[in-house]
């Protein structure tokens, strides 16, 4: 995030490259943009990765036989259970890491 320091820093470093009094505003404005411009590059970046991550799904009982996506939630054995990764058909809550039981009824 753009700080009164850096304004600073941007100020001082036109004074030091300017030859007359209007490099001066001209470099620190080039130079304070080029700062807000990456920082919004950064937190776009991060906005897009967190609106991609895809929410938790309610699957229902657990069935051997499908596949599911991260974030799934399915309910076997009286526990609820997440899916933390792609799970392939044949691998069970409780059987692999790609699960993580997250309460148990019992």
């Amino acid at each position: 995030m753009l700080a009164l320091r850096d304004i600073e820093t941007a100020h001082e470093e036109a004074i030091a490259r300017a030859k007359n009094p209007h490099e001066v505003a001209s470099f620190a404005i080039a130079a304070l943009g080029r700062r807000l411009v990456a920082e919004h590059e950064a937190i776009t970046a991060r906005l897009e990765a967190l609106e991609s991550r895809r929410a938790l799904s309610w699957a229902g009982a657990h069935d051997i036989g499908r596949t599911y996506a991260p974030g799934d939630l399915v309910q076997r054995g009286g526990a609820l259970w997440l899916a933390l990764t792609a799970v392939t058909a044949g691998d069970g809550p409780g059987a692999s890491p790609s699960w993580r039981r997250l309460a148990d009824s019992k």
